[in-house]
């Protein structure tokens, strides 16, 4: 068995793994100031997708919902 760094898929399978563990991360996700049950996410995405003079790819990119009502979305959650 080789290890994950030493695989050339490694980066891929890491932010797989990492994709599949989102819901363990909340302490994660709160110390970004981020609601881990109200946010989006990309996961492994060209930065071509995103802004078309870059090249690259992206790993993770994390962002803040902000939702019309925050009191109906508090109420549904609970």
């Amino acid at each position: 068995m080789s290890y994950l760094i030493e695989s050339p898929q490694g980066e891929h399978a890491a932010i797989r793994k990492l994709e599949g563990l989102l819901c363990m991360l909340d302490q994660l996700f709160l110390s970004l100031n981020l609601n881990p049950y109200y946010c989006w996410f990309l996961l492994e995405i060209e930065m071509s997708d995103l802004v078309q003079s870059f090249k690259g790819d992206v790993d993770i990119l994390i962002g803040r919902l902000n939702a019309k009502n925050p009191e109906d979305f508090q109420a549904a959650l609970v």
